[in-house]
C-alpha cells in the first residue's frame, strides 16, 4: 500500500542521486582536485550513497544511466573502488533490458559507446586482471538477445576494436585528472599489448561470423567497410594476414549489391592521401591493390 502512494518514487530517487553527484563534482571543483582527508571522506560518502540508492529505482534504464554517471563522478573524484563497483553494477543490469522492450537496442547502443569511452581511462582492478571490465562488457554483448538480423552487434564490435587500438598506445588521447590510466600502469608492456592483440583477433573473428549471417545486404557492406578502415589504419600491415584481411573485406563490400560506391571511392582516396602524408609504404601498397578490385 505504501508504494502505491508513491508512484513517482523513481523520479525522486533519481533526482536525489543527481543532486548528490552534483555535490561531489562541486566539491572537487572547489578544492581543485586536491582532496584533504575530510573532502576525500565526503566524496566517498557521496559515491556510497549513490551506489546504495540506485538499486531502489524500479526502471532498469534509469538505474543503468545513473550507475554509469555515478561511476564517472566517482572516477572524477579519484574514488576508484566506488567507480569500479558502479560500472560492474551497470553491467549486471544490462541483461534485464531485453525483457523490458523491443526498443531497448535504441537506448543500449549509444549507452555502450559512452561506456566504452569511459573504460578507456579506467585503470584495471589488480584483483581481477587485465581489462576485466571490458571483458565483462563483451560477455554481456554476446549474451544480449539482439534482434535479427544482428546488425548492431557488428558495429559495437568495431567500436570495441577502436578502444582496444587506443589502449595499445603509449599515451591515451584523454585522461581523468589525477587518475592513472592503463597507459601509465602498463607503459606498453608486451604482455598487455599481447592481451589486446588476442582480444582484437577474437572480436574480428566474431565480426566475420556476423558478416556471414547478415548475407548480402546494406548492413553487411557497411560493417565490412567499417572493419576494413580499422584494419587498414590501425592494423599491423607488416603481418601478411592483415593486408589480406583488409583486401577480403574490401572485396566483400565491393561485390555487395547494396554497396555505396561513392563512399568506397572517398575511403580509398583518404587512405591514399594518408599513406603519402605519413610515408607509410605498406599502406601505399595496400591502396594500390585496392585499385585492381574495381
Amino acid at each position: 500500500m505504501l508504494t502505491r502512494g508513491f508512484n513517482n518514487i523513481d523520479v525522486v530517487l533519481a533526482e536525489l542521486v543527481q543532486c548528490v553527484n552534483y555535490l561531489s563534482v562541486t566539491t572537487r571543483q572547489i578544492i581543485k582536485g586536491i582532496h584533504s582527508r575530510k573532502t576525500g571522506d565526503f566524496v566517498r560518502a557521496c559515491a556510497a550513497y549513490c551506489f546504495i540508492t540506485i538499486p531502489s529505482i524500479i526502471t532498469d534504464k534509469t538505474r543503468l544511466e545513473l550507475y554509469l554517471l555515478s561511476g564517472q563522478v566517482a572516477l572524477f573524484n579519484q574514488c576508484l573502488g566506488q567507480a569500479d563497483a558502479c560500472f560492474k553494477a551497470a553491467l549486471e543490469i544490462i541483461p534485464n533490458l531485453q525483457k523490458v522492450s523491443a526498443k531497448s537496442e535504441t537506448f543500449f547502443v549509444p549507452f555502450v559507446r559512452q561506456f566504452l569511452s569511459t573504460l578507456l581511462v579506467v585503470p584495471d582492478n589488480p584483483e581481477r586482471g587485465v581489462l576485466s571490465l571490458l571483458r565483462m562488457l563483451l560477455n554481456v554483448l554476446r549474451e544480449f538477445e539482439w534482434s535479427k538480423p544482428n546488425c548492431m552487434l557488428g558495429s559495437l564490435y568495431v567500436n570495441v576494436i577502436d578502444v582496444l587500438s587506443i589502449m595499445a598506445q603509449e599515451d591515451y588521447p584523454y585522461h581523468v585528472d589525477k587518475v592513472e590510466s592503463n597507459d601509465s600502469l602498463y607503459g606498453s608492456d608486451p604482455k598487455f599489448i599481447s592481451e589486446i592483440n588476442n582480444m582484437c583477433s577474437i572480436i574480428i573473428g566474431e565480426i566475420l561470423v556476423l558478416l556471414q549471417e547478415l548475407g548480402s545486404s546494406r548492413r553487411q557492406s557497411q560493417i565490412a567497410m567499417e572493419l576494413f578502415v580499422r584494419v587498414a589504419i590501425r592494423g599491423d600491415l607488416s603481418c601478411s594476414s592483415v593486408p589480406q584481411l583488409a583486401l577480403n573485406l574490401w572485396n566483400l563490400s565491393l561485390k555487395n549489391k547494396n554497396v555505396d560506391i561513392k563512399y568506397m571511392v572517398r575511403t580509398r582516396e583518404y587512405l591514399k592521401k594518408r599513406s603519402i602524408s605519413t610515408n607509410n609504404v605498406l599502406l601505399q601498397q595496400l591502396v594500390e591493390k585496392l585499385d585492381t578490385l574495381d
